[in-house]
C-alpha cells in the first residue's frame, strides 16, 4: 500500500511538473495577434506571380498582377465569434490607378487560433504555441479533394488536404523579400515541397509538385506565400501527349498601411 501511494506521489508530482512546464513554454509564445494583426482599415498589396495551363494542359502561362487585400469590417459570424470581413482587389490591366473588386474572404481570431474563410474553405492558419515545429492540423475543416471540380487532381496529396499537418520554422529570423528585410517573421509549411516530374522529362511517367508555404511578419501579416498543386498525367491513347494540371501562385507583399 505504502509503494502505491508512493507510486501515486510521484505520478502527480510529474504531473503538476510537466504542466507547469507547458503553461511555461506557452506564457513564452509571441501572442498571434502579434503575427496576424486585425484592424478595419489595415491593407495589404501584394505582387502575384502564378502558373497556369492552359489547352486542355498543352500550353504553360506564367501571368503576374498586383492584388490589395484591405479589411472593410468587422462582425459576428454563424457562430457568434467576431470576425473581420476582407475584400481582395486586383488592379486593372489598363489603369494602374483602379483597382476592380476580385472576391471576400473572412478571418476569425480565437483564443489560441486565428482562422481563414475563403470560396467556403476554411483554414486554421496560426495556432498557440508559436514556437519551431509546433504542429496541428490546419486544415481539419476541409471537404475531400476541396478544388474539385475546378481542378481535378489524380494525386492523393491533391486530394487529401485534411491529413495535412502544418508547422512553424525559423520563428522569429529575419526574412528578406524583394529588398525589404523583416526582422521577425514565421514561416508555417502547410506541405513539405515535394516535386517529381515536374516539368515532365519522361512523357510516360506522371508526375507531380505539391507545396504550401506562408511566411508572416511580426506586426505587418502576411508577406509571402507559395502554393504549388501540379500535375502531369502521362501520355495514353486518349493524351498522346499527356496533360498537366493545378497551378502554383506566388504571392509577396510590396507595401502595406
Amino acid at each position: 500500500m505504502k509503494n502505491n501511494v508512493f507510486s501515486f506521489l510521484c505520478l502527480l508530482g510529474l504531473s503538476i511538473v510537466l504542466t507547469h512546464c507547458s503553461k511555461t513554454t506557452e506564457l513564452k509564445s509571441a501572442a498571434i495577434a502579434d503575427y496576424y494583426p486585425l484592424a478595419i482599415g489595415k491593407s495589404m498589396t501584394y505582387k502575384v506571380d502564378s502558373i497556369v495551363y492552359l489547352a486542355f494542359g498543352q500550353t504553360t502561362e506564367t501571368h503576374s498582377y498586383y492584388i490589395k487585400d484591405s479589411i472593410e469590417a468587422q462582425f459576428k459570424d454563424a457562430l457568434g465569434r467576431n470576425s473581420y470581413r476582407v475584400g481582395r482587389y486586383v488592379q486593372s490591366s489598363s489603369d494602374p490607378d483602379s483597382w476592380a473588386e476580385y472576391n471576400t474572404y473572412f478571418v476569425t481570431p480565437l483564443a489560441r487560433s486565428v482562422e481563414v474563410s475563403e470560396n467556403n474553405l476554411r483554414y486554421i492558419k496560426l495556432q498557440l504555441p508559436i514556437r519551431d515545429y509546433f504542429s496541428w492540423n490546419g486544415n481539419r475543416y476541409l471537404p475531400e479533394d476541396p478544388f474539385f471540380p475546378k481542378y481535378d487532381f489524380g494525386s492523393s496529396d491533391h486530394r487529401d488536404l485534411g491529413s495535412w499537418e502544418y508547422y512553424y520554422d525559423g520563428v522569429d529570423s529575419a526574412a528578406t523579400l524583394l529588398g525589404i528585410t523583416y526582422e521577425n517573421t514565421i514561416t508555417v509549411n502547410a506541405a513539405d515541397a515535394n516535386v517529381s516530374n515536374i516539368p515532365a522529362t519522361d512523357p510516360d511517367l506522371t508526375g507531380s509538385k505539391t507545396g504550401w508555404t506562408e511566411t508572416y511578419a511580426k506586426g505587418i501579416g502576411l508577406v509571402y506565400r507559395d502554393i504549388a498543386f501540379q500535375e502531369y498525367q502521362a501520355r495514353n491513347s486518349l493524351h498522346p501527349n499527356g496533360y498537366y494540371t493545378g497551378f502554383e501562385v506566388v504571392q509577396t507583399l510590396i507595401s502595406h498601411n
